[in-house]
This record gives C-alpha cells, structure tokens and sequence, in this order.
C-alpha cells in the first residue's frame, strides 16, 4: 500500500489535491501534497520541487514548513507540517469578526510576509485568502509557495507574457504579464490589500466570472472604499488598504514593514482611543533597496497616441503604426502600453522579434509569435480549444499544411493536415498570402481584436515585409492592427523597409509613425528622484551628472544608475533614512555613451566561466535552450549555476521552463533542466559576440554546426536545419574539405525549407 493510500483527501486545487496522513509514518500528523497529473512536470520546473526548495530554507512562524519530499510509485509527494486551520477564506465566511479581530490578524500575516521579503528575499506570487490558513486562536499560516521566485531575479524571469499565474481576483496587475513592470514584492503587497480588503469587508475589490474582466478590473477599475462597503472601517485604514491596492506599483507601499508600522499605529491608537485618528500613510517605507522605477519617462504625447489608434480598432480601416528610435530609447516598452487599452477591448496581443543573423530565415518573427499564441490556445481548456480547432479549420480549409509548415504546434490544435500539391513559387507564395490572411482573420474578430508587434523590423527578410504588407491591404482584416518597431539610423532609403512603407500609404495604408529621442535633464530628473525618493533640489544635482554622462538615452540612464549603486558611489543612510552620493566621485566616473562598448566592459568584468558561456550562447542567438548550449561544450557541469549568475546580472531573460528534448539524438546531458533564455537586450548579445577574438569567430560557428550536425534529430525538428546551416555559413573560413559536401547539402535543405 502506498502513502497515499493510507492518507485521507482534505482539499483539492486547481493543480493539487491535498491528504492528511494520521499514521505513525513521520510520527506526528503531517500533509501530503500531490501534484495533479496535467501539472506534474520536470522535477526542475515543477512547482512542488520550487515550494520544497524554499520551504527547506525559510524559517519564519507564519510559514507552513516542509519536511519531506518523496517519489512514492514514481508520484513525487510533498510533506508538509499538520496545522489544524482552515482558509481565510472559508473561516471569513462563518465568522463575523470585529475591527479589532481582523486588525489581528492583517498584522500577523504582514509580519510573516515582511520577513518572507526582508530576511528570505522571496517573493510569493500567490498570496491570497485560500492561501493563507487561520486556527481558531488566531494563529496563521501562509501556504503554497509553488510560485515562489528569489527576489534577486524577479526581473529576469520573463515578465510580458499571457500566460497568468496566481489567483484572478488576487493576482496584482503587473502579475497579469499586460503592463510593463516586472513581478517584484510590491505584488504581494497588492495581493495582500485584496486579501485584507475582504477580511475587513467580507467581500473582494472585483468580482467576476469572467477572466477578462477581472483582468481589465485589476488594471483599469479603482476600487471602491472600504469604508464605503464597511462603514465600520475607520477612514484612515480604508486609505491604507487603497494604498496597497494603487496600479501603480510607486504609489503602493514600498516594503511590508511601512504597510507593519502603520498597522501597529491602528493598534496602539484603538489600545488609548475609541477611535483611529488620521496620520500619515508611508512615513517608514523607505526601503533602502536600490529599485530601478520601471515606468516610462517623458512621453505622455506617444502614449496617448498609441493607446487612440488601439481602442479605434475597427473604426478605422487599413491602419499601422511605426515606431522608431535609435537603440535604448525605449521603443518595446512604449509599445507594450498597449496592453490596458487593448485588455479593455477583451483583444490579443502577439510578439516577435527579428534577429540580426537571422535574416535567410522567411517569417522568423511573425513565426515565433504566432507560436507562441498557438502555445497560449494549447492551455485553454478541452471547450475553448475545440472552439479554436473549429474556427480555424473552417478559415483554413484544407490548406492548412501551408500553416502547419510554417507553425508546427498548430498541428495539435488542428490535427494533422493533408499534403498540397506543388506550384510554382509565385503561386505558392499568392496562395500562402490568402491561406495566411484567412488565419489572420479567424483570429482577430470584434470581440477579440489582434495586435501583432514586430520588434527589430530593420533586420526583417523581404518574404516577411511583403506578408506584413499584404495583411494591412487585405479588406477583410477589421480587427487586425501591426505594430512594428525599428532602429531609423539603421534603416537608409534603399532598404527594402523604406521601400515598403513608402508604398503603402499610396495604396490607402495609414500609417501612424511615432519617433523617440533621448530624455530631456527633466526627464532624468523625474527617474533620478524616484529613484531615490529626493528632494527636487538634490534630485537636481545627481540628475545633472547623469544627463551629462548618459545624453539622456533611458537605457544608458538605467545602466549608469546601477553602475553607480554597485561601486557604492550613491548609498543609503540608515540612521536619516536617505540616500547619499558622492559628487565627486560621480563627475570623474568614466562612462562610454555607446552601448556595446559600455556592455564589453560589463562583461569583461564578469567571472571567466560566466563570461565563456554568454560568448558561446551569443554564437546560438538572441535565445537559446539550455540543452543546446550545453551541446557545444566539453564540460556543462556548472552550466546552470553559470546562467543564473547571468540572469541576476541581468543580461539574460528565462524566456521559458519547458522544451521538448526529444529533438535530440543522444542524451548525454540529460541532467540539465529544460530552460530557455534570452538575452536581455539585443547590444547585450552583441557585446558578448565582440568579446571573442576575430580569428575565432569562424572557428566557434564551425564547431557549433559539427556539434549539432552530430546530436540534432532532423526528422523529428527539420526547421532546425536553418540553425545548422547558419553555423556553418558563419564558419565557412575554416569548413574542413570532408564536411563540405554536406553542407551544400544541408542549405540545399534549407534553401527548399525556405521556398516551400
């Protein structure tokens, strides 16, 4: 008889089912928790391998501990300490609870999040009222820590996506992947205000049954009062609870221990007074955590631009937009602005990016973002994919191979296709152009309009650009709009890009083209005293040095931000509770303004081990799984610690925690975790690329293909033949004459690959 057998089932969850087991085993009464099996994935992304990782190491009272992780039949198990509580959420049903009472409570649970942040620098990404358990003395325990992520690389685990963790009417709106800051503790605490809001009131902020809504709701919506649903709330602590629940994660409290200081302060007045007078919110959340503000600076004008042409889809026929700007202006982060507008209009947001040694590649970029919205239908569930499957197949017909070809996941939602008969190329590629645009139009409709954004569009193929054009000429595509983003001093009148977007205008395209330039001093002035939560005067003085020294590009501005926090030229004062800088020191600080050189430098003063692994990644591409990177070395012993190193730094991004490994021959690194990464900026791969020697640069790429000649399973991924093929074009200096033969071969394949 297994563990489980012997257990009773308590609760089960959206991916858990939860036992009690009263036997002698652990001689003591302990929890099992089973992952159900749709979400029992790789141990090294599993959530219950996560939530023992960190439960091993936290050592706080309101934190449920973890005392076992066993394989029970090939079923991992977590072993949890026995607390006889129930959830927040149920025991507020079937209580009543005064001020004071549920005043108790919120200063019990922050405490314990306050040093979940402060002492364990975790983040929870799931506080809510089911996760928090309460005995009938009061005591607390805050649970499931799956979602758990070190705050040290908060920023780096990829932050704009669609796919949602946490619970909806919790989740904060950053954590929703559909504005443009990352996931940091400031979440819990919002999470947290929702959670208190219904402890106080009986009810949550937003209430809905539809996830778009609640989505929009926690984006959009200003909730109400609580004083206004409880008029037994004191206005004071109704304001502290709209602090915590302010979109704006710089207008939120700073740190669980100003949100504790100013709930003991409702306390200690309650304990003298019949009633909470007033003080002010905040007056000790000042942090001492260097935190780069990840709003945008200085353009009010393009943002209000952009957001009118999202919410006019549809009334405006045959519209695009353009932005430009040299490198680091901020031309990604304007444009996922128009996440809210288009979350409103319940519409899908889509993404790819070209890449600069890519360019042989047809439909790279609008390949991967279709892939990855393809991903997103594969986990919905078993009603919203049929949906999907039938709307499709009814677009597409019985040409769907040609999308297939092009979006190889699509095939599990359509099931696979009949092959087509061969045509020449220019009617193969008009009947590519109406297969695709009916695609297009299956997926954009009123209800849910579609935005595809191209990043990096001055390294696009011309078969992309035309594909581009022909969609926004296409009549039939209402609800479909393009964003698209490129480098203008990169782009000359010649360039296939100028030609196109030239043209389109005079067939009835309007095209909306919006140009960012550097910061002005008032700008970095503004990011500078949030920064540092300064006075305008000594904002000033800083703010001057780093114009001077960054031109105001917001890149460079970031960048020789934390450059100077990390060779302690600004600093915090415990004692005043400000922060200082050195005003020499700053002026005399050598700073380059031209990104790569400033990145080489980086680099170079990175760990050696570090630094092979990012001029070896650089030679993959802006991503890169972990199993390949680890293919084309001798020893990938330290592979994974090396990366992460990496993703502190903040040159890398984990894009993504699942990749199929059956697309190799051999296995002989079986024990790496099935990671994917991208470099955080397109310069950072760039440095690391001119960080090998000239001469080596050849001889690398060559490697690289032999590498993967020998381990890569074409049959089972023959789009892989471009990457293969790419390596050794880059290595063509050093080609050894046997090999020869089968390179022609291999872009032969690739050539056909391309065509076809």
């Amino acid at each position: 008889m297994n563990l489980l057998d012997r257990a009773s089932k308590i609760a089960e969850g959206f991916n858990s089912s939860i036992y009690q087991l009263s036997d002698d085993t652990y001689g003591q009464e302990v929890i099992l928790k089973v992952m159900k099996e749709d979400f029992n994935y790789h141990p090294h992304s599993s959530q219950l391998y996560n939530e023992d990782r960190f439960l091993r190491n936290i050592d706080v009272k309101g934190v449920r501990a973890s005392i076992d992780l066993i394989e029970d039949q090939q079923t991992p198990i977590l072993v949890l300490e026995y607390f006889d509580g129930k959830s927040l959420k149920e025991w507020r049903k079937n209580h009543t609870p005064s001020f004071l009472d549920c005043l108790k409570i919120a200063i019990s649970i922050t405490e314990s999040i306050n040093e979940i942040h402060s002492k364990h620098k975790l983040i929870h990404r799931d506080i809510s009222a089911h996760n928090i358990l309460i005995n009938e003395n009061g005591e607390i325990r805050i649970i499931d820590f799956g979602l758990a992520i070190n705050v040290d690389i908060k920023q780096n685990v990829k932050g704009m996506s669609d796919q949602l963790l946490g619970t909806l009417p919790y989740i904060s709106p950053e954590q929703t992947g559909r504005v443009n800051h990352p996931v940091d503790y400031r979440s819990d605490l919002y999470s947290l205000g929702v959670v208190f809001f219904e402890l106080f009131t009986g009810k949550v902020p937003f209430e809905s049954s539809d996830p778009l809504e609640l989505i929009h709701s926690h984006l959009a919506v200003i909730p109400q009062l609580a004083s206004k649903v409880n008029p037994n709330i004191p206005e004071v602590f109704s304001n502290i609870l709209a602090k915590l629940l302010e979109k704006n994660v710089e207008n939120r409290y700073q740190s669980a221990n100003g949100l504790f200081t100013d709930l003991n302060k409702c306390k200690d007045q309650l304990a003298l007074k019949i009633e909470i007078e007033g003080f002010t919110l905040a007056e000790n959340d000042g942090s001492g955590q260097f935190k780069l503000p990840s709003k945008i600076y200085g353009r009010v004008d393009e943002i209000h631009a952009l957001t009118e042409s999202i919410e006019n889809i549809g009334s405006r026929k045959r519209q695009m937009t353009l932005v430009s700007g040299k490198s680091g202006t901020g031309k990604t982060s304007l444009i996922y602005e128009v996440y809210k507008p288009l979350t409103s209009k319940r519409g899908y947001f889509i993404k790819g990016k070209h890449q600069q040694f890519q360019k042989d590649r047809p439909y790279q970029a609008i390949t991967e973002a279709l892939t990855n919205f393809v991903s997103l239908m594969l986990s919905e569930n078993e009603q919203k994919l049929a949906h999907w499957k039938a709307i499709i197949q009814n677009a597409l017909g019985e040409q769907g191979k040609l999308l297939t070809d092009l979006i190889p996941n699509l095939e599990l939602v359509i099931g696979k296709q009949e092959e087509l008969p061969v045509l020449g190329i220019n009617e193969a590629q008009n009947r590519f152009h109406y297969v695709f645009g009916q695609f297009i139009n299956a997926l954009a409709s009123p209800e849910h309009p579609l935005v595809l954004f191209i990043d990096d569009l001055q390294w696009a193929d011309s078969t992309s650009l035309k594909l581009i054009k022909q969609l926004l000429l296409d009549p039939e595509l209402d609800y479909f709009y393009f964003i698209g983003s490129y480098r203008d001093n990169e782009v000359l009148s010649s360039h296939p890009l100028s030609i196109i977007f030239k043209e389109l205008p005079r067939l009835g395209v309007s095209i909306q083209e919006i140009h960012l330039k550097d910061l002005e001093l008032d700008h970095v002035q503004d990011i500078v005293k949030d920064t540092f939560g300064s006075s305008d005067a000594r904002s000033r003085l800083l703010a001057n040095i780093v114009y001077g020294k960054t031109a105001g590009n917001p890149f460079f501005v970031n960048q020789f931000l934390k450059s100077i926090y990390e060779n302690e030229l600004v600093w915090f004062e415990t004692k005043t509770g400000q922060w200082n800088w050195d005003i020499k020191g700053l002026e005399s600080t050598n700073f380059t303004d031209n990104v790569v050189e400033f990145m080489i430098d980086k680099l170079s003063g990175m760990e050696a081990n570090v630094r092979q692994q990012l001029t070896l990644a650089s030679c993959i591409g802006d991503s890169f799984d972990i199993q390949t990177l680890g293919f084309i070395q001798d020893n990938a012993e330290d592979l994974v610690d090396d990366l992460w190193q990496a993703v502190i730094e903040q040159l890398l991004i984990v894009e993504e925690t699942e990749t199929d490994s059956s697309q190799y021959k051999s296995n002989s690194i079986s024990g790496l975790p099935s990671l994917i990464y991208r470099f955080a900026h397109d310069r950072i791969r760039q440095a690391a690329y001119e960080l090998i020697p000239k001469d080596e640069k050849s001889k690398v790429h060559q490697r690289i293909g032999e590498l993967l000649l020998q381990r890569l399973d074409l049959e089972k991924e023959p789009d892989r033949v471009f990457d293969i093929a790419d390596q050794f074009n880059l290595g063509s200096k050093t080609q050894p004459a046997d090999l020869r033969i089968d390179i022609v071969k291999l872009n032969y394949k690739a050539g056909i690959k391309a065509i076809s």
